[in-house]
């Protein structure tokens, strides 16, 4: 056990404390973050911030909101200028002083209809600026029993005829969190995957890989490296979870719909446990991968078999959202290299037996031991035959197990 722990401080320190993994770490969210930051900077900058101007031939308008410039990243609310003739509008309009006007008939309480008259398309953020000061000009004064779930309009529920499912509106969301643990364990398995395949092939390249287990068991050596990187995937994971939390507070405005997103925490328990014992099982092949190989870019041919069936479930999601409880997710659930991500899925959309989550735990967890137990071979082996490549049927030979 002693001698596993110094492997995993080793494969720990060994890449937390080299510059270019943290500028591995934080180039990526950071670039995602600026380009987001970006796109809606230059949106809002080019907005056209001249005012607009009105007619109110039917006299409902009271009084005009005062001119918001807006923040960095939300669009600025158009000043509004009252204007008492159309000829005094559009000699504003065709001298650049504003950039549209509309005309509230005096027909408009029967109608409900406006006039805009523009030099540019207008945008749905202003037609929506304009439709709330109609409404708010209209209510004025008037007390009307449960205003605020008015305005928010009505939410559907969706129901079969026989009554087997619902649904609202918002089921959509439920989606949402799958994807992002299911992008962060991806992202996650294949860069300390890479550095753990990385490592073991230059290891068996330069025969320090001999030294090393004349020191400690194949077992414990991989299973030191699957620590050490599992440390190193857990300091990435931290990190972009705090990018993801900053992010979420700079955009708060436009992402209002997370509102409606009803987190489980005993689902988002599950799916933790399933990640890491995901985490345990692919990186013991990929370090399996690494050590019957000769090179690293054998092993990157290699890594596809990994990646394949661990997204078949992003692959075949329809099915997980029409039957989470059909063949296909169940099947999925029980393949422990995609069950991670299968499982987070089916519980998200659906309702998964205490059976089926026990099951496919102990399934993913027997795999995880049975993984490292044959990547330990595959160093005892690979130990021997630095130059070969070794056949991953030899692997399960009995006489692999002598070395």
């Amino acid at each position: 056990m002693n001698k596993m722990l110094k492997v995993a401080q080793y494969e720990y320190k060994r890449h937390v404390y080299r510059r270019r993994f943290w500028i591995a770490l934080v180039a990526m969210p950071l670039g995602v973050l600026l380009l987001f930051g970006l796109s809606m900077f230059f949106s809002v900058s080019s907005a056209d911030k001249r005012p607009i101007g009105f007619l109110d031939q039917a006299g409902i308008i009271q009084s005009v909101p005062i001119d918001e410039k807006g923040g960095l990243f939300s669009d600025p609310k158009p000043q509004l200028l009252a204007y008492k003739d159309e000829s005094a509008a559009r000699a504003a309009l065709d001298e650049g002083k504003v950039q549209a006007y509309f005309i509230v008939p005096a027909a408009y309480t029967s109608t409900y209809k406006v006039d805009y008259i523009f030099d540019k398309p207008i945008s749905s953020s202003i037609q929506r600026e304009i439709s709330a000061l109609l409404r708010d000009s209209l209510l004025q004064g008037q007390t009307i029993p449960n205003k605020a779930a008015i305005d928010r309009g009505t939410e559907f529920t969706f129901q079969t005829l026989d009554g087997s499912k619902s649904s609202t509106q918002y089921d959509w969301l439920k989606i949402f969190v799958p994807m992002i643990i299911g992008m962060l364990f991806f992202i996650t398995v294949m860069m300390s995957g890479t550095y753990l395949i990385q490592a073991v092939v230059e290891e068996k390249e330069n025969r320090t890989m001999e030294v090393m287990i004349t020191s400690t068991s194949p077992n414990d050596l991989i299973a030191g490296k699957i620590i050490g990187n599992m440390g190193v995937g857990l300091t990435q994971l931290f990190l972009w979870v705090v990018f993801l939390v900053i992010a979420g507070f700079l955009f708060r405005d436009k992402l209002g719909f997370l509102a409606h997103l009803n987190l489980d925490w005993k689902f988002v328990t599950v799916s933790i446990i399933f990640m890491l014992l995901g985490y345990i099982s692919i990186c013991a092949m990929m370090g399996m991968m690494g050590a019957t190989v000769t090179n690293t870019q054998e092993s990157q041919q290699m890594t596809g078999l990994v990646v394949l069936p661990m997204m078949l479930p992003y692959y075949l999601m329809y099915s997980f959202m029409t039957n989470p409880n059909g063949l296909i997710p169940r099947i999925l659930t029980f393949f422990p290299v995609s069950s991670p991500i299968a499982m987070s899925m089916r519980m998200a959309f659906g309702t998964v037996p205490v059976w089926e989550v026990l099951a496919s735990g102990l399934i993913l967890l027997a795999f995880g031991i049975f993984a490292i137990w044959l990547a330990g071979k595959a160093f005892r082996l690979g130990m021997l035959r630095y130059d070969k490549k070794i056949p991953l049927k030899q692997l399960f030979r009995k006489e692999a197990s002598h070395g």
